[in-house]
């Protein structure tokens, strides 16, 4: 068998009844393991490692891949699968579990992107590509004044964008709105407005039913556009990098490279969630509590990730979840369940650290929909949607063990996954698994605080990281070698060595890191030689230096030579 330990180990059942919701799963899984054995070492470990390993913590979910696969013992195995499963999903329609049979349609769709029971289902050509229409826009909505025919208007099966960008962007827009839609529809299933069709439509007949009326979505041509046209109209537009209105029914974005991904999943979510839900959605969701529930899901589909065959949704490597982990795990703070279910929309716009407030509406989606509390989580937004006022309960849950991480979490890391932000202060993560992560090229954050770590799994992964702006590394066994990576990190604003083995020479190894704003080195080794370093570190705010040999004269010198720099912010309180 030639996939790894971890690969193996994750693919044991994990419950009762694996086996009878995938019957052909561990078949499938031998004869993969025969092909690989059999293929080219360069090909072994992705035929391998096409069977997905379960996950308690994410959801994976398909789409149909643009890409048909190649002719080869894989493809014909694939194909092979994808009828099983699409008889397994007429089965399972014809027992009313018509969740489960959606789930294996998508199935089958990743396996053979080319069935024609799948194409016909989705309503989608031979070729398997989306119809997309394009003309030139007439009777934009009213508030953009933009003239006839100066815009595209895109249709594809269920969105109509005006775009003012060029062609190739709307077009990109469109299939990404296309396949992000059939992907709420596995994540939301419950609430989704077709469900009707589906068990005639896994049944052989006919399609999935979609929407006569498109959902309305506008792709200005860049940021600075966005802004100019909605800041009469919608005060505050600047802090956003997109929203959809309620009250228009649409979603506005723009193009460009400082287009947000993550937002466009977050719009899009309470779009569909508006407009293509089976629920009655009343006017004053989320106004006179339960907020949380409106933001939370919506912050949930931020995690969507797309792979090439398959996304998954949620997981502790979310974003959201590293800004929580940091509050609870690290800064051991907490907010009960309940005091979110209290809060309605005005309480939390005007609240002063609404930031807080988001990471905590966002880890509770994650715990109760990535868990086992998702079908009734979903009847509980239900609920809020329909009737904001009614009286409802929700389980008792631990966040701040959701929270933690284990190594083995971390070696499940889906293949290919790029993060931006990771925080894993205060986890159960050890240094085998953080060596796994040398692979992350893309990380801006990176927070090992407080985890059993040396040279040998922090060096190369700081290394293979050259973007990083903040890094905290306190309480970890950072010694030479990986002190040493960091004055490679041009873009460093903020810096934790907290307790960390950092002497004078570390520190005069960071003269040229010109956009360190904040330097914490309380409890390290350094002495009265590092402050003149310090002093001339040209963007440097605040530094901490309790409990080192650094001598009040030395403080007293940075202080009068960096006048408007805060000096040992930090309030230590003695143990008693």
């Amino acid at each position: 068998m030639l996939c790894s330990p971890s690969l193996a180990f994750a693919w044991q059942p994990s419950s009762p009844q694996f086996e009878q919701r995938d019957p052909d799963a561990i078949h499938f899984r031998k004869h993969l393991d025969r092909i690989a054995q059999a293929a080219d070492p360069a090909d072994a470990e992705a035929i391998a490692g096409w069977m997905l390993p379960h996950r308690d913590d994410q959801q994976v979910v398909y789409f149909l891949s643009s890409e048909p696969p190649a002719p080869s013992s894989l493809t014909t195995l694939r194909q092979k699968r994808a009828e099983n499963l699409l008889r397994h999903a007429a089965a399972a329609a014809e027992a009313d579990d018509l969740q489960l049979g959606y789930q294996m349609f998508w199935q089958a769709a990743r396996e053979d992107p080319r069935n024609p029971n799948v194409l016909r289902a989705l309503g989608l050509p031979a070729d398997g590509e989306v119809p997309i229409t394009i003309r030139p826009g007439r009777n934009a909505d009213r508030q953009l004044n933009w003239p006839a025919r100066s815009y595209l208007q895109v249709l594809t099966p269920h969105f109509m964008i005006d775009a003012r960008c060029d062609r190739a962007q709307a077009i990109e827009l469109a299939q990404r709105l296309e396949r992000v839609y059939w992907i709420w529809t596995q994540v939301f299933y419950p609430l989704w407005e077709n469900r009707g069709s589906v068990q005639q439509t896994l049944r052989g007949q006919g399609r999935f039913e979609s929407r006569i009326n498109r959902h309305r979505v506008v792709l200005f041509a860049n940021r600075q556009e966005y802004i100019d046209t909605l800041s009469k109209e919608t005060p505050g537009i600047e802090r956003s990098t997109g929203f959809y209105s309620n009250h228009a029914k649409i979603t506005f974005l723009y193009a460009g490279a400082d287009a947000d991904l993550k937002t466009q999943y977050h719009e899009l979510t309470h779009q569909l969630i508006g407009e293509a839900s089976r629920m009655r959605v009343s006017p004053d969701v989320g106004l006179p509590s339960d907020f949380w529930v409106v933001e939370g899901i919506a912050s949930y589909m931020e995690s969507l990730y797309l792979h090439d065959s398959y996304a998954t949704v949620g997981g502790w490597e979310s974003s959201r979840l590293q800004f929580a982990r940091y509050r609870v795990r690290g800064l051991g703070e907490s907010m009960p369940l309940q005091r979110l279910v209290g809060l309605g929309r005005d309480a939390v716009q005007q609240s002063p650290d609404i930031a807080s407030w988001y990471s905590y509406a966002a880890a509770y989606s994650h715990l109760l929909m990535d868990g086992s509390h998702r079908e009734e989580f979903l009847e509980y937004v239900r609920s809020v949607y329909e009737q904001p006022a009614k009286s409802r309960s929700l389980p008792d849950v631990d966040l701040a063990d959701f929270l933690n991480v284990t190594s083995d979490d971390v070696r499940l890391l889906r293949p290919g996954t790029q993060l931006q932000e990771l925080c894993l202060t205060n986890t159960q993560v050890d240094e085998a698994a953080t060596a796994s992560l040398s692979d992350q090229q893309q990380l801006t954050w990176l927070d090992l605080s407080r985890l059993p770590l040396t040279d040998a799994s922090l060096a190369p992964l700081i290394r293979s990281n050259p973007n990083l702006d903040q890094l905290s590394l306190e309480r970890t066994a950072a010694s030479d070698a990986t002190l040493a990576e960091i004055p490679g990190l041009s873009a460093l604003e903020e810096l934790d060595l907290t307790l960390a083995p950092v002497t004078d020479a570390h520190i005069a190894a960071l003269a040229g890191l010109e956009k360190l704003e904040t330097l914490w080195l309380t409890a390290t080794q350094i002495t009265d030689a590092s402050v003149d370093v310090i002093a001339r570190l040209p963007s440097l705010r605040q530094v901490d230096m309790q409990r080192t040999a650094v001598t009040a004269a030395a403080i007293e010198t940075l202080r009068t030579a960096r006048p408007g720099l805060t000096i040992n912010p930090l309030q230590i309180v003695a143990a008693p």
